[in-house]
């Protein structure tokens, strides 16, 4: 399970990777946007069966609500650092912290496509124990300052789906 989740995780980089490589040094710089998004919204996940014998409790249930703090760099290629509170999984608050290359779908950096690598903890009926997972994240700037956000994390302990709504501070402009 674990060879396929790195081989997942490969993947993911490479297709985010690889066409940034083709491209020109010298444009990444002069049109880079740093930015901090910070917001909130609401996941959800499959729930967790109970242990056998036992009955089927809130302990075992997969959603609720999440905040999310991002650092970005926009420019040719998103690079995004995030960090992501899940309120409510498995009954605690889940930890995500994600970093993330994208690409943008739209022109003028309207929307971008990212994925990437990122640590959780609390996502199993393991407690705290960390896990490493696939996060992928569709992202749309409709107007400067606003942030809308799809996105969902693939590990072996639990996978999860997500929607945020941010307001983005530092961003110049909607590209």
């Amino acid at each position: 399970m674990r060879s396929g989740l790195w081989c997942a995780t490969c993947v993911a980089l490479g297709m985010v990777v690889a066409p940034v490589q083709a491209r020109s040094p010298e444009a990444a710089g002069a049109d880079a946007d740093v930015y901090v998004s910070f917001g909130a919204g609401g996941y959800d996940g499959p729930d967790y069966r109970a242990r056998p014998g036992q009955p089927q409790t809130s302990a075992q249930e997969v959603g609720g609500s999440e905040v999310l703090l991002a650092l970005n760099r926009a420019g040719p290629v998103l690079t995004r650092l995030r960090v992501g509170w899940m309120f409510d999984f498995t009954s605690n608050t889940a930890e995500e912290v994600g970093l993330l290359l994208g690409l943008p779908l739209a022109p003028q950096g309207k929307a971008y496509l990212a994925a990437g690598v990122s640590r959780l903890t609390d996502v199993s009926q393991q407690g705290q124990s960390p896990t490493i997972g696939v996060p992928v994240e569709w992202l749309y700037y409709p107007t400067r300052g606003l942030e809308i956000g799809i996105h969902g994390n693939f590990n072996p302990d639990s996978d999860f789906i997500g929607i945020t709504l941010a307001g983005v501070f530092g961003k110049r402009r909607v590209r």
